[in-house]
């Protein structure tokens, strides 16, 4: 299923426990379908794209992108109300730091396609890229889902059908694409978003300052067997781990199938209180379950966290812990 606008209906399945839901290998099967809403007129009457208001997240986008003008003034939503906006989830985003969104429809006149596009303010890059990572955690090979999009916005994005989704510094940027004419099919939308939604996001990307760089963990995890976009911030406990702080996983695989996650955690005040986390997991029976093994290392805890069944052996499993100490 594509993703759609979350001012239509949210993304339901990624809201879920990551550790609940099952992997899948279509990017697009990410969200929940909506039935297609009344047909909306270019413009509402006497309405001039050109007195809108642009502010916060707002002042990303513009009166007309290309031959799309905006058919209503801005639509703004912050934490204390995010929930008119998306029913049940907005505790997820602003878990990952949400302050802000803007939202607007796009028409040409005569043409039965609206694009909605939707800029979050994420309260940093980390969690503008956090909040994007867990899109990411539940597909069997993440690597792929921003293949349809342009070579700069494949590492940062994600592209289903009539559907984008990409973070640039704190900004989420997501456009749907719906077409309401009698004759679209899934295949028409696809096709359509894929020549119509990339360059609009690089539009509105180009007005947003900074840059979409991984934190500097992701990049110093061990690229070895990792899944290609695989690394996923937690912003409160790894995997729901409660004895665990905040921090990153990333899925590797064996060329055995074997798969794991290594982890590790953002930095504690100081090396006495890392060793106490990792001393407490270690005596605790996390260790014969989830956690296969554990470290510390300076201000942070790292480890190997079992991903299916069967678990990768023990030999492998040492092997990884060295590399990743190694690495930090």
């Amino acid at each position: 299923m594509p993703f759609r606008t979350l001012g239509i209906a949210l993304i339901s399945l990624l809201l879920l426990s990551p550790l609940a839901c099952k992997r899948t290998s279509d990017p697009a099967a990410a969200t929940s379908k909506p039935a297609p809403s009344p047909a909306l007129p270019a413009q509402e009457e006497g309405f001039n794209p050109d007195a809108a208001t642009f502010e916060g997240p707002g002042k990303m986008l513009l009166p007309r992108i290309g031959k799309w003008a905006l058919t209503a003034d801005l639509r703004y939503f912050d934490a204390d109300n995010l929930y008119d906006l998306i029913n049940g989830g907005a505790e997820v985003f602003v878990a990952y730091g949400f302050t802000r969104i803007a939202t607007a429809d796009y028409r040409m006149p005569g043409d039965p396609r609206t694009v909605t596009a939707e800029v979050y303010h994420m309260g940093s890059p980390l969690g503008a890229f956090g909040r994007l990572s867990r899109y990411l955690e539940n597909m069997a090979d993440p690597s792929g889902a921003g293949d349809r999009l342009p070579e700069a916005l494949r590492p940062f994005g994600i592209m289903g059908d009539g559907d984008l989704l990409v973070w640039k510094d704190a900004y989420l940027v997501h456009l749907t694409l719906l077409d309401e004419a009698a004759d679209a099919t899934p295949e028409s939308i696809a096709e359509a978003g894929d020549a119509l939604l990339p360059p609009m996001a690089e539009t509105i990307l180009n007005r947003i300052p900074g840059e979409a760089a991984l934190p500097a963990a992701v990049q110093q995890l061990p690229q070895d067997h990792m899944l290609g976009r695989s690394a996923v911030w937690h912003p409160q406990h790894i995997n729901d781990i409660k004895a665990l702080r905040d921090g990153f996983t990333a899925r590797y695989q064996g060329e055995d199938e074997h798969t794991w996650q290594l982890f590790v955690t953002s930095e504690a005040p100081d090396e006495a209180a890392a060793r106490a986390m990792a001393s407490a997991l270690s005596a605790s029976d996390m260790t014969e379950h989830d956690i296969l093994a554990i470290a510390a290392k300076g201000t942070r805890v790292l480890g190997v966290l079992k991903d299916q069944d069967p678990a990768p052996p023990k030999s492998l499993v040492q092997a990884q812990l060295k590399a990743l100490s190694a690495a930090f």
